[in-house]
């Protein structure tokens, strides 16, 4: 049996675009939405030259597909390797929500007495539903 094409009609949609305001920060890369971010590692000990995994969830409401990896700074004490992130998205409640981990490996340079810290990461978002306010998340 041969497949038949047939034409399909709706009624227009009317959409009501609004640009974003102006002001943003220069790191905001186009995401959208109201995120929370929480960020740690796998071990809070460690030697010169044994790696340390650093990861960082970022959640909310909105397309986390737009929220680009947090900056890494540059940072003597630490070599740093090539992030590895996964995304999960879903509509739930009429509203796009999902989840982004991203995970960095850092092993330390340089022998530190005491304690040092990781390097900060940071995104730049949009925030929704407050109108035209941007908000760096550390």
């Amino acid at each position: 049996m041969a497949a038949q094409g047939a034409k399909i009609a709706s009624q227009p949609l009317t959409l009501d675009v609004q640009p974003l305001p102006a002001g943003a920060p220069a790191s905001f890369q186009g995401a959208v939405g109201q995120y929370w971010m929480e960020a740690g590692v796998d071990k809070t000990e460690t030697v010169v030259g044994d790696a340390v995994t650093s990861g960082v969830t970022i959640t909310g409401t909105g397309n986390i597909e737009q929220v680009a990896d947090p900056a890494w700074p540059d940072d003597a004490a630490w070599r740093a390797f090539d992030s590895k992130s996964t995304t999960d998205s879903q509509f739930q409640d009429g509203q796009l929500v999902g989840i982004r981990r991203i995970e960095r490996v850092l092993v330390p340079t340089s022998r530190v007495i005491g304690r040092c810290r990781r390097p900060s990461s940071a995104i730049s978002t949009r925030l929704r539903p407050v109108p035209g306010r941007s908000k760096r998340i550390r």
